[in-house]
């Protein structure tokens, strides 16, 4: 699914017929779309992700919010829109190939396609409009356990995850309407990266290595103050921790002034406000919510440094903090 880490889709939908789901008023239910809004709906199942990006740019608000919010406005109008290229999407199917198992240089040649596309839509994504980006995420509100089913079935597995990486990216820029532009910039280096971690069936050590070096690399080059800067604001933690937990790299391998940076932001209230952003669904925030992997990686991997750094008191911070989440979730049964 596009909004949701797939290890939360079973449980929020055993979940489902216990919570409401938040339903907004249907616009064009009941009649027909205007004019301008049939033409939207006709054009955008046609566009690949990147145009349908570029399309919406310039879209009118009121003429998305009216296609999005009918029936089947989102899982049959703009979801295929959001599929890649026919060429991205053979080299994206090579990267899910296990039987037989590839060569790593075929897997390697097929990123290389891939990662400079991901790359445009994150620059495309973040710089659509907040009004078009809140018309978006108003019709994710919309989506019912019944439109996650439809869609399932309406999509192969290498479609849906297209589709969901660039939903990701959308969710992403949504949510980067609350924080500076350069740290958007700076965290949407790394969403490439984290793709290739995530997405490797298998991989050379060689491959592994440069990855790692990459992710090295690009926070090296915030330093001191852009790192702080991104730390300081909850969407900006939450997605470097998110991106950390899947490169829990030691001290010994990172600049001085990241141990000692991370050391400080543990104590901080921001740090609370990130790790209870992880342990959210991000796609619902009006809908389910759950405490989930995100949150227990990142709390790990902080937990590593607090290791390297043979800081006991920071350790049992980050255990106190995450205690405190895990047992609003079991008083509450979700976090706000």
């Amino acid at each position: 699914m596009r909004h949701l880490p797939l290890f939360m889709v079973k449980s929020l939908r055993t979940l489902a017929m216990f919570i409401p789901i938040l339903l907004f008023p249907l616009s064009g239910s009941g009649g027909t779309l205007s004019p301008q809004a049939q033409e939207m709906a006709a054009q955008l199942p046609k566009l690949t992700a990147a145009d349908t990006l570029r399309y919406l740019h310039d879209a009118d608000p009121k003429v998305l919010e009216e296609v999005l919010l009918s029936p089947g406005g989102v899982v049959d109008i703009l979801d295929p829109g959001l599929r890649w290229s026919p060429e991205l999407a053979k080299a994206h199917k090579v990267t899910y190939s296990s039987d037989p198992p590839l060569p790593y240089e075929a897997i390697g040649r097929a990123y290389d396609k891939i990662v400079p596309y991901l790359k445009e839509l994150i620059a495309l994504a973040t710089a659509l409009p907040a009004p078009i980006l809140r018309v978006i995420e108003q019709a994710v509100h919309n989506l019912t356990p019944e439109d996650w089913e439809a869609e399932d079935k309406k999509y192969s597995a290498v479609e849906g995850n297209e589709i969901n990486e660039t939903w990701r990216y959308l969710r992403n820029a949504y949510e980067g309407l609350e924080a500076p532009h350069e740290v958007v910039e700076a965290l949407d280096a790394l969403g490439p990266v984290v793709f290739e971690r995530f997405h490797r069936l298998s991989m050379s050590e060689e491959m592994r290595q440069a990855m790692v070096d990459e992710f090295i690399q690009t926070v090296s080059s915030w330093g001191s103050e852009k790192f702080n800067q991104i730390l300081s604001n909850p969407y900006g933690a939450a997605r470097f921790l998110q991106a950390y937990a899947v490169f829990p790299i030691g001290p010994a391998n990172m600049p001085p002034w990241f141990s000692r940076d991370l050391q400080q932001f543990v104590w901080k209230p921001v740090f609370a406000k990130a790790l209870r952003r992880l342990g959210v669904s991000v796609g619902l925030p009006g809908g389910d919510r759950i405490f989930g992997l995100q949150s227990e990686g990142a709390a790990d991997a902080l937990q590593s440094v607090a290791g390297g750094l043979h800081d006991q008191r920071m350790e049992d911070h980050i255990i106190a903090v995450e205690n405190q989440l895990r047992d609003e979730v079991d008083a509450r049964g979700y976090l706000d």
